[in-house]
């Protein structure tokens, strides 16, 4: 029989600090926002106040409960295409609404009924072309 070699112990490499930061994804972005909210602070004093904090929250508290509910849904496997309908039907139908009041205010709009005959036309012929798409996408 032979001798059993001698096991060479070698140290494992370390990670410098900026390459751990850098794989650490979570705390990139930690770091990447304080420094972002920093100097917006500086040069805006009112970023950083209670009353912007609050505002910044009530704005993303809706996306924030669709996300979450989305995020439950997907992670549960019941995601399809009546979900992905419903999400290009609210964005669009809430563009074209904004489109419309802003539109309006300006005097643009001189047929209301008719553009929004010819929006839903566009959102109909949207959502087919959608179902086409993500058809052919389950089928393959």
């Amino acid at each position: 029989m032979s001798e059993p070699q001698p096991r060479v112990m070698v140290a494992p490499k370390r990670a410098g600090g900026l390459r751990k930061i850098f794989s650490n994804q979570t705390l990139f972005l930690a770091i990447l926002i304080v420094i972002l909210s920093g100097i917006t602070t500086a040069l805006n004093p009112a970023f950083l106040t209670v009353g912007n904090i609050l505002n910044v929250l009530n704005q993303i508290s809706v996306p924030a409960i669709v996300s979450a509910g989305a995020a439950l849904v997907m992670i549960s496997g019941n995601f399809n295409d009546a979900i992905i309908n419903l999400v290009i039907l609210a964005v669009i139908g809430a563009a074209t609404v904004l489109w419309m009041v802003f539109s309006h205010r300006r005097g643009r709009m001189l047929d209301p009924q008719a553009e929004i005959d010819r929006r839903i036309n566009d959102l109909e012929d949207s959502l087919s072309h959608l179902q086409d798409i993500f058809g052919q996408a389950v089928r393959d």
